[in-house]
């Protein structure tokens, strides 16, 4: 197997920031090496941004790796299982989502994790939602806190229900 990243690294002159943006992606080089070594299970990495551009590409290679993606809008994956693997439509909402983590959040807590080392990793679940950026912004400033536990979470959930509240009713009367 071998995972291929479709960007070359420049290891003099640019930072790591840079690498992931100025040195174009190379597609083509990891389908080439598909085609030359079809028994090798191929999986590109590297810019892959939509879960569309990811069923195409699946159809040239083996595999697909979304990290930056995934991690910055983890949201971006909630179809993933209807879309590739043909199971039953995701029916949860980003909030219904948010609320099956708290046990497991709690939990953590219990055993003394800190509470920014698991909303760190959901700081863009709301990306491009109203409240997402409030959402975020109370997690950024909250969960660091020796003290922060489960209500940081609920707190910032709740900004959320508020702008989507505020969306239904402008909706509603308009």
């Amino acid at each position: 197997m071998l995972i291929i990243h479709a960007r070359i690294a420049i290891l003099n002159g640019l930072s790591p920031k840079e690498n992931r943006e100025i040195p174009p992606l190379n597609y083509e080089r990891v389908y080439m090496i598909k085609e030359r070594f079809p028994h090798l299970k191929v999986i590109l990495n590297g810019g892959v941004k939509s879960i569309d551009d990811a069923m195409q590409i699946l159809a040239l290679v083996d595999g697909v790796m979304m990290g930056r993606e995934a991690y910055h809008n983890p949201w971006i994956l909630h179809r993933v299982d209807e879309l590739l693997f043909g199971e039953s439509p995701n029916t949860y909402s980003r909030i219904d989502t948010v609320r099956d983590y708290l046990p497991y959040v709690a939990r953590q807590l219990s055993d003394g994790t800190p509470l920014q080392h698991m909303t760190r990793h959901i700081l863009g679940l709301f990306h491009g939602v109203p409240g997402g950026k409030a959402f975020r912004r109370h997690l950024s400033e909250n969960a660091f806190r020796r003290d922060a536990g489960l209500s940081v979470l609920e707190d910032a959930i709740a900004r959320v229900e508020d702008f989507s509240s505020i969306a239904n009713r402008e909706e509603q009367t308009a």
